[in-house]
Protein backbone atom coordinates (compact mmCIF):
# COMPACT_ATOMS: atom_id res chain seq x y z
CA UNK A 1 0.00 0.00 0.00
CA UNK A 2 1.36 3.20 -1.20
CA UNK A 3 0.45 6.76 -1.78
CA UNK A 4 0.51 8.66 -5.27
CA UNK A 5 2.93 11.90 -5.40
CA UNK A 6 0.40 13.72 -5.56
CA UNK A 7 -1.24 13.63 -2.31
CA UNK A 8 1.98 14.30 -0.83
CA UNK A 9 0.49 17.81 0.54
CA UNK A 10 -2.02 16.30 1.85
CA UNK A 11 -0.49 13.82 3.55
CA UNK A 12 2.17 16.49 5.23
CA UNK A 13 -1.38 18.78 6.27
CA UNK A 14 -2.26 15.28 8.07
CA UNK A 15 1.03 14.74 9.87
CA UNK A 16 0.95 18.34 11.14
CA UNK A 17 -2.23 18.16 12.34
CA UNK A 18 -1.81 15.25 14.00
CA UNK A 19 1.25 16.99 15.61
CA UNK A 20 -0.85 19.80 16.52
CA UNK A 21 -3.36 17.77 18.32
CA UNK A 22 -1.14 16.51 20.52
CA UNK A 23 0.87 19.93 21.85
CA UNK A 24 -2.63 21.09 21.78
CA UNK A 25 -5.53 19.12 22.37
CA UNK A 26 -3.89 15.44 24.62
CA UNK A 27 -0.99 17.99 26.36
CA UNK A 28 -3.72 21.06 26.99
CA UNK A 29 -2.63 21.56 30.49
CA UNK A 30 -6.56 21.18 31.72
CA UNK A 31 -6.46 17.79 30.33
CA UNK A 32 -3.10 17.24 31.65
CA UNK A 33 -4.01 18.32 35.01
CA UNK A 34 -7.29 16.60 35.22
CA UNK A 35 -5.78 13.56 34.12
CA UNK A 36 -3.06 13.68 37.11
CA UNK A 37 -5.47 14.38 39.51
CA UNK A 38 -7.20 11.13 38.54
CA UNK A 39 -4.48 9.55 39.23
CA UNK A 40 -3.33 10.69 42.23
CA UNK A 41 -6.43 10.54 44.06
CA UNK A 42 -7.49 6.72 42.46
CA UNK A 43 -3.62 5.71 44.17
CA UNK A 44 -3.83 7.67 47.86
CA UNK A 45 -7.54 5.91 47.98
CA UNK A 46 -5.74 2.71 47.57
CA UNK A 47 -2.38 2.43 48.89
CA UNK A 48 -3.12 5.51 51.57
CA UNK A 49 -6.59 5.12 52.74
CA UNK A 50 -7.06 1.81 51.16
CA UNK A 51 -10.46 2.36 50.50
CA UNK A 52 -13.09 -1.04 50.54
CA UNK A 53 -14.34 -0.69 46.52
CA UNK A 54 -11.52 0.41 45.28
CA UNK A 55 -9.01 -2.09 46.22
CA UNK A 56 -11.47 -4.47 45.07
CA UNK A 57 -12.28 -2.56 41.77
CA UNK A 58 -8.32 -2.02 40.99
CA UNK A 59 -6.06 -4.67 42.65
CA UNK A 60 -6.37 -7.76 40.11
CA UNK A 61 -7.59 -11.29 41.17
CA UNK A 62 -7.71 -13.88 39.20
CA UNK A 63 -11.55 -14.75 40.11
CA UNK A 64 -14.88 -15.18 38.32
CA UNK A 65 -16.30 -12.32 41.18
CA UNK A 66 -13.55 -9.53 40.37
CA UNK A 67 -14.68 -10.01 36.96
CA UNK A 68 -18.11 -9.30 37.22
CA UNK A 69 -17.59 -7.04 39.96
CA UNK A 70 -15.26 -4.37 37.62
CA UNK A 71 -17.75 -4.95 35.06
CA UNK A 72 -20.43 -3.80 36.72
CA UNK A 73 -18.34 -0.43 37.20
CA UNK A 74 -18.43 2.64 35.29
CA UNK A 75 -16.36 5.82 35.09
CA UNK A 76 -19.36 7.64 36.40
CA UNK A 77 -19.80 5.57 39.18
CA UNK A 78 -16.58 5.62 40.73
CA UNK A 79 -16.78 9.56 41.04
CA UNK A 80 -19.76 9.00 42.58
CA UNK A 81 -18.86 6.65 45.35
CA UNK A 82 -15.77 9.05 46.22
CA UNK A 83 -17.46 12.31 45.76
CA UNK A 84 -20.71 11.45 47.74
CA UNK A 85 -20.53 7.81 49.16
CA UNK A 86 -16.97 9.31 50.78
CA UNK A 87 -16.68 11.73 53.32
CA UNK A 88 -13.18 12.57 53.83
CA UNK A 89 -9.71 12.13 52.61
CA UNK A 90 -7.79 12.70 49.87
CA UNK A 91 -9.51 10.75 47.20
CA UNK A 92 -12.55 12.20 48.31
CA UNK A 93 -11.29 16.12 47.84
CA UNK A 94 -9.61 15.65 44.70
CA UNK A 95 -12.53 13.80 43.18
CA UNK A 96 -14.48 16.48 44.46
CA UNK A 97 -12.79 19.35 42.99
CA UNK A 98 -12.80 17.25 40.02
CA UNK A 99 -16.66 17.07 40.25
CA UNK A 100 -16.97 20.77 41.08
CA UNK A 101 -14.38 21.49 37.84
CA UNK A 102 -12.50 23.26 40.45
CA UNK A 103 -9.05 22.08 39.21
CA UNK A 104 -5.32 22.33 40.47
CA UNK A 105 -3.21 25.02 38.79
CA UNK A 106 -0.18 24.56 36.72
CA UNK A 107 2.39 26.41 38.86
CA UNK A 108 5.26 25.45 36.97
CA UNK A 109 6.17 24.62 33.57
CA UNK A 110 9.31 24.53 31.70
CA UNK A 111 11.13 22.41 28.61
CA UNK A 112 14.03 20.08 30.39
CA UNK A 113 16.51 21.92 27.82
CA UNK A 114 16.04 24.70 29.90
CA UNK A 115 16.67 23.79 33.41
CA UNK A 116 20.19 23.80 34.50
CA UNK A 117 20.85 20.69 36.13
CA UNK A 118 23.06 18.24 34.95
CA UNK A 119 22.45 15.23 32.35
CA UNK A 120 22.05 12.16 35.06
CA UNK A 121 19.50 14.59 37.04
CA UNK A 122 17.51 15.24 33.69
CA UNK A 123 17.20 11.34 33.00
CA UNK A 124 15.84 11.13 35.89
CA UNK A 125 13.49 13.88 35.98
CA UNK A 126 12.03 12.73 32.60
CA UNK A 127 11.24 9.50 34.28
CA UNK A 128 9.65 11.10 37.61
CA UNK A 129 6.49 9.12 37.19
CA UNK A 130 7.97 6.07 37.35
CA UNK A 131 8.32 3.62 40.15
CA UNK A 132 11.93 3.32 40.12
CA UNK A 133 12.05 7.17 40.75
CA UNK A 134 9.13 7.25 43.64
CA UNK A 135 11.00 8.42 46.37
CA UNK A 136 12.16 11.30 44.63
CA UNK A 137 8.57 12.21 43.65
CA UNK A 138 7.34 12.28 46.89
CA UNK A 139 10.85 14.36 48.19
CA UNK A 140 10.13 16.89 45.50
CA UNK A 141 6.28 17.59 45.88
CA UNK A 142 6.67 17.58 49.96
CA UNK A 143 9.82 20.08 49.25
CA UNK A 144 6.97 21.93 47.08
CA UNK A 145 4.01 22.10 49.01
CA UNK A 146 5.74 23.72 51.99
CA UNK A 147 7.15 26.67 49.66
CA UNK A 148 5.35 30.00 51.31
CA UNK A 149 2.89 30.34 48.33
CA UNK A 150 1.39 27.40 48.50
CA UNK A 151 1.50 26.01 52.11
CA UNK A 152 -0.55 22.63 51.20
CA UNK A 153 -0.29 19.03 52.10
CA UNK A 154 2.50 17.41 49.98
CA UNK A 155 -0.14 15.25 48.65
CA UNK A 156 -1.81 18.41 46.69
CA UNK A 157 1.44 18.43 44.96
CA UNK A 158 1.77 16.80 41.88
CA UNK A 159 4.91 16.82 39.43
CA UNK A 160 4.65 15.36 36.36
CA UNK A 161 6.93 15.09 33.16
CA UNK A 162 5.71 14.05 29.48
CA UNK A 163 7.67 13.85 26.19
CA UNK A 164 6.22 15.09 22.53
CA UNK A 165 8.26 13.50 19.84
CA UNK A 166 8.87 15.63 17.23
CA UNK A 167 6.84 15.70 13.62
CA UNK A 168 9.00 13.73 11.69
CA UNK A 169 8.86 10.86 14.35
CA UNK A 170 4.91 11.21 14.79
CA UNK A 171 4.94 10.65 10.51
CA UNK A 172 6.56 7.12 10.87
CA UNK A 173 3.55 4.68 10.59
CA UNK A 174 3.76 2.06 13.48
CA UNK A 175 3.24 -1.06 10.99
CA UNK A 176 5.83 0.54 8.95
CA UNK A 177 7.30 3.32 6.76
CA UNK A 178 4.81 5.08 4.88
CA UNK A 179 5.62 4.55 0.77
CA UNK A 180 5.59 7.17 -1.16
CA UNK A 181 5.09 6.52 -5.39
CA UNK A 182 7.04 9.46 -7.20
CA UNK A 183 6.81 10.74 -10.98
CA UNK A 184 8.83 8.10 -12.33
CA UNK A 185 6.82 5.23 -10.54
CA UNK A 186 9.25 4.31 -8.25
CA UNK A 187 8.61 3.56 -4.26
CA UNK A 188 10.16 6.11 -2.07
CA UNK A 189 9.86 6.66 1.47
CA UNK A 190 7.68 9.62 2.66
CA UNK A 191 11.02 11.02 4.76
CA UNK A 192 12.59 11.08 1.56
CA UNK A 193 10.35 12.56 -1.11
CA UNK A 194 8.50 15.46 1.61
CA UNK A 195 10.99 18.40 1.31
CA UNK A 196 9.53 19.49 4.86
CA UNK A 197 9.64 16.51 6.77
CA UNK A 198 13.26 15.84 5.23
CA UNK A 199 15.29 18.93 6.27
CA UNK A 200 13.23 17.74 9.93
CA UNK A 201 16.11 16.69 12.65
CA UNK A 202 14.04 13.64 14.15
CA UNK A 203 15.89 13.32 16.93
CA UNK A 204 14.52 16.78 18.24
CA UNK A 205 11.68 16.56 20.53
CA UNK A 206 10.46 18.37 23.53
CA UNK A 207 10.88 17.36 27.01
CA UNK A 208 8.51 19.62 29.69
CA UNK A 209 8.42 18.98 33.61
CA UNK A 210 5.18 20.48 35.13
CA UNK A 211 3.90 20.84 39.11
CA UNK A 212 0.19 20.93 39.64
CA UNK A 213 -1.16 22.45 42.97
CA UNK A 214 -4.06 24.08 44.07
CA UNK A 215 -2.70 27.82 44.50
CA UNK A 216 -5.20 30.16 45.46
CA UNK A 217 -5.19 34.17 44.32
CA UNK A 218 -7.34 37.19 44.58
CA UNK A 219 -6.55 38.89 40.47
CA UNK A 220 -4.01 38.07 37.40
CA UNK A 221 -1.39 40.54 39.14
CA UNK A 222 -1.34 38.28 42.45
CA UNK A 223 -1.42 35.22 40.26
CA UNK A 224 1.74 36.44 38.09
CA UNK A 225 3.43 37.33 41.25
CA UNK A 226 3.25 34.02 43.00
CA UNK A 227 4.07 32.02 39.90
CA UNK A 228 6.74 33.98 39.55
CA UNK A 229 8.06 32.87 42.97
CA UNK A 230 7.00 29.53 42.96
CA UNK A 231 9.38 29.07 39.79
CA UNK A 232 12.19 30.46 41.62
CA UNK A 233 11.95 28.44 44.25
CA UNK A 234 11.06 25.00 42.58
CA UNK A 235 14.42 25.91 39.91
CA UNK A 236 16.26 25.91 43.29
CA UNK A 237 14.85 22.55 44.65
CA UNK A 238 15.42 20.99 40.90
CA UNK A 239 19.25 22.08 41.42
CA UNK A 240 19.86 20.91 44.99
CA UNK A 241 18.84 17.29 43.60
CA UNK A 242 21.51 14.81 44.20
Amino acid sequence: MAINYDGLNSLEQFVLAKYYMTTQVYRHKVRSISDSMIIRGLELGIEKEEIDFLNRLYRYQDTEEYINNYLDYSDERVVNELVFSEKSGFAHEIFKRLYRRELFKRIFSEKLKDIIIDEKTKDRIINITSKENEKLRKEIEKAIASLQPLQCKKEEVIVNSFTIKSVKEMSKNSEGEIIVIDKKGNKRSFEDESTVFSSIDESMKDMYFEVYAPLEYVDYKDKHKKLMKLREDILEILKDIR
